[in-house]
């Protein structure tokens, strides 16, 4: 068992109370007034000294535990921000660095996409400059489709003028019981016949230069031959042949019909343009002249306009009093109407008004 002596406590391993009497002065501060360094050896037991000295072990692990949390956080913060300013440095010096290539990348790529775009434009180009020149060519169709309206025209045009010049029965080329000698002289004014020959004369001279082409081109062929063949129309060696296509026609006078009616369906379409906008004239009169007749109707003169007033007065709505329309046509009605509204003129005639217009027992004109 522990002694309550304090000399007795000396063998222990952690010597809290000084040996040597002359360092008990620095515990003075723990002696009561009138108490001798003696009697504090006898007070000091092993046991308090045991619990104070685990207080300071107890206070200097908090204080060892405070201060590294400190130093290892301000050390984490140092290198934080050691590391953001090596990085920052770091990226500075690769951007830097990478920039003439980027530049360099960046221009590449737009000169590639340039070269691109111009590229793909040609091939566009050069497509459809192969395909109109040996595979299919639409404004050439539709050329030649015009040309054999043209000439089929013309040579409608010159037959029925032919008819009308040798006093022919009508009925041969052109339709039965019908009045189309009127139309081929609009036909003929319409038609450019004085170029025909010379057109004619020029698409011979075209026929027999691609005759003498086409000999050619058969004479080569005994060195070399075009294989496989490309297509139809290959180099426009295939122009229109209006002529042959109008001469190999079996059905001719379906032709004409349809022709000449298309012609009478436009004359009929402009002679309908011209009635439509006579009947919406007419139509635009008439309501004029309805609104004009309406603001006449309702048109008032004098005593009209005295009863609509008289109507819109508060104090006849208020006592149940109404105004006839014929009021001044019946004297007996307007005699009434006075007699009804006698109570309400008294009672107005009898108040002071500023507005009210004096009235003189004598006139004076000057």
């Amino acid at each position: 068992m522990f002694s309550d002596y304090v000399k007795n406590a000396y063998r222990t391993r952690r010597h809290t109370l000084p040996i040597n009497e002359d360092l008990f002065s620095e515990y003075s501060c723990l002696l009561e007034d009138g108490v001798s360094l003696g009697s504090c050896k006898r007070i000091l037991s092993r046991t308090f000294m045991l619990v104070w000295d685990y207080r300071q072990f107890q206070a200097a692990c908090i204080i060892q535990r405070k201060w590294r949390a400190f130093w290892s956080q301000k050390k984490l913060d140092r290198e934080n921000q050691a590391a953001t300013t090596i990085q920052r440095h770091w990226r500075g010096y690769a951007a830097r660095k990478n920039f003439y290539k980027f530049v360099e990348d960046k221009l590449q790529q737009q000169v590639m996409d340039h070269f691109h775009r111009a590229a793909t434009k040609i091939q566009a180009l050069f497509r459809g400059h192969r395909v109109r020149q040996t595979v299919h060519d639409m404004s050439s169709l539709q050329t030649m489709q015009v040309c054999a309206a043209e000439d089929l025209l013309n040579c409608v045009a010159f037959k029925l003028h032919h008819l009308l010049r040798t006093y022919a029965i009508p009925g041969v080329y052109s339709l039965k019981n019908s009045n189309c000698l009127s139309r081929v002289e609009k036909l003929i004014a319409s038609l450019h016949f004085r170029y025909y020959n010379g057109k004619a004369v020029s698409q011979s001279k075209k026929t027999m230069a691609r005759i003498e082409e086409e000999r050619k081109q058969s004479l080569k062929t005994g060195h070399y031959a075009r294989f496989p063949f490309p297509g139809p129309n290959y180099w426009s060696r295939c122009p229109p042949k209006c002529e042959a296509a109008l001469s190999l026609s079996k059905d001719i006078d379906k032709r004409m019909y349809k022709i000449i009616e298309m012609y009478d369906a436009s004359q009929k379409a402009a002679h309908a343009a011209w009635v439509q906008k006579k009947k919406a004239q007419k139509k635009k009169k008439k309501l004029i002249s309805q609104i004009k007749k309406a603001l006449e109707k309702n048109k008032r003169d004098f005593c009209g306009d005295v009863i609509a007033s008289m109507r819109r007065w508060k104090f006849l709505a208020e006592n149940n009093l109404t105004v006839d329309k014929n009021i001044f046509r019946n004297p007996e009605n307007l005699q009434r109407f006075i007699n009804e509204i006698a109570d309400f003129v008294q009672e107005f005639e009898d108040c002071t008004c500023h507005c009210r217009i004096q009235a003189f027992d004598e006139v004076y004109c000057t």
